[in-house]
């Protein structure tokens, strides 16, 4: 009788442990309360500040060979989803884009991390999506074209 009542204790402690480990990080993502949520308003007027920043950076990108000269960039909030896409140009995609290359992958990471930079902590969000033509590199180069073209 005397070891079922120190069983339970010791569960009882270890349980207790086990909450307040992890409630750290609950107390931690309050902290993170002082960043707006995504509104309507708010994903806009993020839109309008980062838009031209992101234009500029796309804009001073080398360009890869049979890419266009010039890339129209879009951002658009979708505050519901939590996702910020950017939208380039088709003329993003090098014209002889059969497979996917290093440089291209690498130009394509920058525009993505360059959106998080200028984001920042402006506004709460999941993660940022680029998309070239309004289709995402999934679409563009499904996951098993990757794999039997690995980045040269």
């Amino acid at each position: 009788m005397r070891t079922d009542q120190n069983r339970k204790s010791y569960i009882t402690a270890a349980g207790t442990l086990l909450n307040c480990v992890l409630s750290v990080g609950a107390a931690a993502q309050e902290a993170s309360d002082a960043v707006p949520s995504s509104t309507a308003e708010s994903s806009r007027v993020v839109a309008a500040h980062i838009e031209p920043d992101l234009q500029r950076f796309v804009d001073q990108q080398p360009r890869l060979p049979d890419q266009a000269q010039h890339i129209l960039v879009r951002v658009r909030p979708a505050p519901r989803t939590g996702i910020v896409w950017i939208d380039l140009d088709a003329g993003y995609l090098p014209k002889a884009a059969g497979v996917f290359g290093e440089d291209f992958g690498e130009a394509f990471r920058a525009v993505e991390n360059a959106g998080y930079a200028l984001i920042g902590d402006s506004v709460r969000f999941k993660y940022i999506k680029v998309r070239i033509g309004g289709r995402d590199l999934n679409q563009i180069y499904p996951p098993e074209h990757r794999r039997k073209h690995p980045a040269a």
